[in-house]
């Protein structure tokens, strides 16, 4: 509520500027900072942000006119047959699969075009213990051994969506559904509350202290938020799934509309957000303005010079542990409600069970959720 308190009254602001006006769908918080750079570095256009709880889904179901959209799960075909083609906006910049990390961009096509262009991602890892005597291969860590019956891994709900795909979706979720319900019930049953929110840093930060977990698989944003006293204590890794770095369904990709009125503008716009320089500049602003945010749009830019020669500047501890292109794959395809999927019926699954309650089927539960509001 807050976050769209905050997009609203920028929105305001942005609408009162001088024509012609780029309005933007997002549901990146960082876009308000980085619009308001863009305004006050140009006076030939203007950018109105308007917020968007799922910006995909809005292109799909709203008839609003809207210029540029950037957010989580754009690169789904539903929304992507509503863009225009990026091939010319490509091929103007230079920007090609030399300029992006190869499969993100490649997961932007629709039919023979690229009809989004990806601008972030963020990739999973372990966050552990110094003291844990975890086996690592070469700096990773085995999906494999995240997932085995007898880790003591605890996997983080937003963990999930690194690993789906269309066709084998419902075991993993039944998997990592019943691996997370193992892993906390010794915590439950001594604080029943911790579970309600796991993302909450603290509540993290206590079950890796408590001694009955010690190593929580997340992401690098996460890492970042933890406060120094208590990242000195802990390492991390990435996770490797059959020898890759797997990107999930939390990508931000960026795709100008077909019914957009000021493309020209939104085309303008973008190409300033990809550009080297521009994004040196936004690491920097948003180091000294918002220091709990990891990198560009809450992850590593699309861009690979970027992540690879800007990063280690800005986050010291990824020196020597940028992911190279060859490393990295994207979950395709993305299933823009998989997040409603967790929420309606794994949490309640796990509840139910922590309470006693074995009698649901979980994947049982999936197929009857999928059958009312199918995933494609």
């Amino acid at each position: 509520m807050k976050n769209f308190i905050y997009f609203i009254l920028f929105s305001i602001i942005f609408v009162s500027c001088s024509d012609p006006s780029v309005t933007v769908w997002t549901d990146q918080n960082q876009l308000i900072l980085y619009a308001d750079v863009f305004n006050k570095s140009q006076d030939r256009y203007k950018i109105n942000i308007v917020y968007k709880e799922s910006p995909s889904r809005s292109v799909v179901k709203e008839a609003s006119r809207v210029d540029l959209v950037i957010g989580r799960e754009l690169n789904n075909p539903q929304t992507m047959q509503k863009m225009k083609s990026m091939n010319k906006f490509l091929s103007k910049n230079n920007m090609n699969e030399d300029f992006f990390y190869s499969d993100l961009l490649k997961q932007g096509q629709f039919g023979s075009r690229i009809k989004v262009v990806p601008m972030a991602f963020s990739i999973p890892c372990l966050i552990y213990s110094k003291d844990s005597s975890l086996r690592l291969d070469d700096g990773f860590f085995s999906l494999a051994d995240c997932l085995a019956e007898d880790s003591d891994i605890l996997i983080s709900r937003k963990f999930a969506f690194f690993l789906l795909n269309e066709n084998s979706f419902k075991k993993d979720l039944t998997l990592i559904a019943e691996k997370t319900l193992d892993d906390i019930k010794v915590v439950y049953e001594s604080n029943p509350i911790l579970y309600e929110d796991l993302e909450n840093t603290s509540k993290y930060l206590y079950i890796l202290n408590s001694r009955k977990v010690n190593s929580v698989a997340e992401n690098f944003n996460f890492y970042n938020k933890i406060p120094k006293f208590y990242k000195d204590k802990l390492s991390y890794a990435w996770i490797k799934n059959e020898g890759k770095i797997t990107v999930g369904s939390n990508a931000v990709y960026a795709g100008v509309p077909d019914s957009a009125e000021n493309s020209v503008a939104a085309f303008a716009f973008l190409e300033w957000l990809l550009d080297y320089e521009t994004q040196s500049k936004l690491l920097f602003l948003g180091q000294k303005n918002r220091k709990e945010d990891f990198g560009l749009f809450g992850g590593f830019s699309s861009v690979m010079d970027v992540s690879q020669k800007l990063y280690p500047e800005f986050f010291p501890e990824l020196n020597n542990r940028i992911p190279f292109d060859e490393d990295i794959r994207v979950v395709y395809p993305v299933a823009e409600n998989l997040n409603d999927l967790y929420e309606q019926v794994l949490v309640d699954w796990i509840f139910e069970n922590l309470r006693g309650n074995t009698t649901l089927n979980l994947e049982s539960e999936i197929i009857r959720w999928q059958n009312s509001r199918p995933i494609n």
